[in-house]
């Protein structure tokens, strides 16, 4: 029973490794979506956009933080420590939550401004 269970495990991952090999798809397509305003040289756009980076890099940096804890907090539970990995994770989770909740806000805002 044991040998046919191995041999069954072998094929099926087999053909999850070549299977999707002829599925040539096509290249991704980004979005065209403007995140930075056009510089026209004027002073206060080139503010703007430094502004805008600042706040960009600053989501980005809250989001890699938050999954770093997210995945700590995971080994954590996983090493035996349940009960600090349990809080962890709800933390991490929440900070996520949180980072999201303010990309929309700031979003929000840019549109209003019509920046």
């Amino acid at each position: 029973m044991k040998k046919i269970l191995v041999n069954l495990s072998s094929i099926i991952a087999g053909f999850m490794v070549f299977l999707p090999l002829p599925a040539f798809a096509q290249p991704y397509a980004p979005l065209n979506i403007d995140l930075y305003p056009i510089m026209t040289g004027d002073g206060a756009n080139v503010i703007n956009i430094a502004i805008w980076k600042v706040v960009w890099w600053l989501v980005g940096l809250a989001s890699a933080l938050a999954v770093g804890y997210l995945v700590w907090g995971g080994i954590q539970y996983i090493m035996g420590n349940a009960e600090q990995g349990k809080k962890a994770i709800v933390n991490a989770i929440t900070g996520i939550i949180v980072i999201i909740l303010s990309f929309v806000i700031i979003m929000t805002i840019k549109s209003w401004l019509g920046a």
